[in-house]
């Protein structure tokens, strides 16, 4: 602008009122001047803001990708804790099978030896019942043979 200025100033024949235009022709160009650094800087805020905008858009696009990945990896995590919990149930059901197996197998065995004891002790008994009945027998064929009577019968 000052350029402009001292370029006309160096002009011949401007007449009496060349330094009032001169004036105001800058005064008019200050406004517009004025004017335009003001849409410049409405522009530029506008533009500013527009960044702005999109920084925080794709801030929150990130934000939501990643809150995405971890839902997906917790739900992995759950799905992981879901199936040993399973497997783990599953393991615990087979040992508790096996453990009441393994107590019926036990309690059929004492029930096989308390009967097995008990047929014994009736077997013993047995014989000694028996034995005795042989024995009391055997005792009165010799009294029969001592009194050597014949009308000695056992039966």
């Amino acid at each position: 602008m000052r350029a402009l200025q001292e370029k006309y100033n160096q002009q011949p024949k401007k007449g009496i009122q060349a330094n009032k235009t001169l004036e105001e022709y800058l005064k008019s160009k200050e406004t517009v001047a004025d004017a335009i650094k003001q849409a410049d800087q409405r522009l530029t805020e506008k533009e500013n803001q527009r960044r702005e905008q999109e920084r925080q858009a794709q801030a929150a696009a990130e934000a939501a990708r990643r809150m995405e990945m971890e839902l997906r990896r917790q739900e992995e995590i759950n799905r992981e804790i879901q199936r040993r919990q399973e497997e783990e149930q599953r393991q615990m059901l087979e040992r508790m099978e096996a453990e009441k197996r393994r107590l019926l197998e036990e309690q059929e065995r004492e029930r096989t030896r308390k009967l097995e004891e008990e047929a014994r002790k009736i077997q013993e008994e047995h014989n000694r019942a028996m034995a005795e009945q042989l024995q009391r027998l055997q005792e009165l064929q010799h009294q029969c043979h001592r009194h050597r009577s014949h009308d000695c019968t056992i039966s």
